[in-house]
């Protein structure tokens, strides 16, 4: 008899945990909207504290035009700040030589902070993300310039227009 009290109290758990798991999904899809306008107005109030120009593209995205190298592009990504700038477009593959890609990977073991990546397009970026609750605009001024930096010193080919 006592196991069936307890096989019931079990039950009566689970069933406990399924209703709040339900309950706290159903929350979720009712905010998203409301996080993603926040996070649009996270950034954008970043970015207006750092005194940079920049133009909203769309979402929470925004561009940071850079007179001397590639844009910056500052957007959330989960619970991060992510800031990236596009390095170049890798050659076709029977033009690809391995330099470029050895180059990108010893630069990529030396940073602290900060990575290069390659897309599906075979485009190259360098980017810093940094979370939320740690970000102010003094840090993403700083990941901006750094990000900059590193786009220009590292760049492949002339600049693409879209992240």
């Amino acid at each position: 008899m006592r196991w069936v009290a307890r096989s019931l109290a079990a039950t009566g758990a689970l069933i406990g945990v399924g209703v709040a798991v339900s309950l706290f999904a159903g929350l979720a899809r009712a905010q998203a909207p409301t996080l993603a306008a926040d996070n649009k107005a996270l950034v954008e109030g970043l970015l207006e504290k750092t005194g940079w120009k920049y133009r909203h593209e769309r979402g929470d995205i925004f561009r940071v035009p850079m007179q001397d190298g590639p844009d910056v592009w500052v957007h959330t990504s989960g619970d991060n700040v992510s800031i990236r700038a596009i390095v170049g477009d890798l050659p076709a593959q029977e033009e690809l030589t391995l330099k470029p890609l050895l180059d990108l990977l010893r630069a990529n073991f030396s940073f602290q902070r900060g990575k290069f990546g390659l897309d599906e397009d075979r485009t190259v970026w360098f980017e810093i993300n940094t979370p939320i609750r740690l970000i102010d605009a003094k840090e993403v001024d700083r990941n901006i310039l750094y990000v900059a930096r590193q786009a220009r010193k590292h760049r492949l080919t002339p600049e693409k227009k879209e992240p």
